[in-house]
């Protein structure tokens, strides 16, 4: 109850952002708060809609709704589908090490993400990180409405199946999912949850949250061959702390979240005085 109350204040200030621009323009601006009830299906058939576009819509939408438009439903998802179908995409591409990451537009369906293929365009997701791959898709998702209206200028024009042979379903990701559990996730897992956004860890019994970090397989200066416990601070440097690792690598942590702020791990250190040996856990 606590998480989703605090999620509360993001959501109310999204929306008001999209309100303010959408009434800044000369489109009609609707609200409903159940796209499946009897009322919202007869306000929008008195448009008489030949497509509806979905995108980001927190509803399923049922069949009574998904059959008013005569050409179609179409939703734009944040991935390349049939890969990573379901809830935050874009979260889980970079937490799973993807390479690949995208935009798609398809029908819909009352299976979630499973309706043919009109436009799709993809993007390599090396070293981006969740506020990188969310402007990637914010970059993508123009070109692609883009082919979707030409799609629909076109009468041969023709959808693409889905290879169910490539798909993956994921489920609304949760505060577990963001901690970094040095004890049985190797370097380059950690890395993955780190550039996914909102990773944490505790140290000294205080939560402590890691925003940008880079692997390494050994570190200067220092004796490699010491056996380690994974989550132990082996190397204090300007550049960051060293922390080993499952798979005998190291994560240097780079920036850390302070009071809400993204700020350089060395001024973690200079306030909490961290010390070689300490473990994070």
């Amino acid at each position: 109850m606590a998480r989703g109350f605090a999620r509360i204040p993001l959501v109310f200030y999204r929306k008001n952002r999209h309100r303010r621009r959408l009434r800044s323009t000369s489109a009609e601006v609707i609200e409903i708060d159940n796209a499946n009830t009897r009322d919202a299906r007869r306000l929008i058939r008195s448009y008489s809609p030949d497509v509806l576009l979905s995108a980001a819509y927190p509803q399923i939408l049922g069949k009574g709704m998904l059959k008013i438009a005569h050409l179609g439903s179409v939703n734009f998802h944040p991935s390349p589908l049939p890969r990573f179908r379901g809830a935050h995409p874009h979260y889980w591409c970079l937490a799973t090490g993807a390479q690949t990451g995208g935009v798609t537009a398809h029908f819909m369906t009352r299976e979630i993400d499973l309706g043919d293929i009109i436009s799709q365009r993809t993007f390599d997701l090396t070293e981006l990180y969740y506020a990188d791959l969310y402007d990637r898709i914010v970059e993508e998702t123009s070109p692609v409405v883009k082919e979707v209206a030409a799609f629909f200028r076109d009468p041969d024009a023709r959808s693409t199946p889905q290879d169910e042979s490539l798909a993956t379903l994921f489920k609304a990701d949760r505060d577990i999912h963001h901690w970094l559990d040095f004890s049985t996730t190797s370097a380059g897992d950690l890395l993955n949850r780190i550039r996914a956004g909102r990773a944490y860890t505790h140290h000294r019994g205080a939560r402590i949250g890691i925003a940008r970090a880079r692997t390494v397989d050994t570190i200067p200066d220092r004796t490699n061959s010491l056996r380690h416990s994974p989550g132990e601070i082996v190397d204090i440097a300007p550049d960051g702390i060293a922390v080993a690792t499952i798979d005998d690598g190291y994560l240097i942590i780079e920036t850390v979240v302070i009071e809400g702020r993204d700020v350089v791990s060395s001024l973690w250190h200079n306030r909490t005085k961290l010390r070689v040996g300490e473990t994070l856990a």
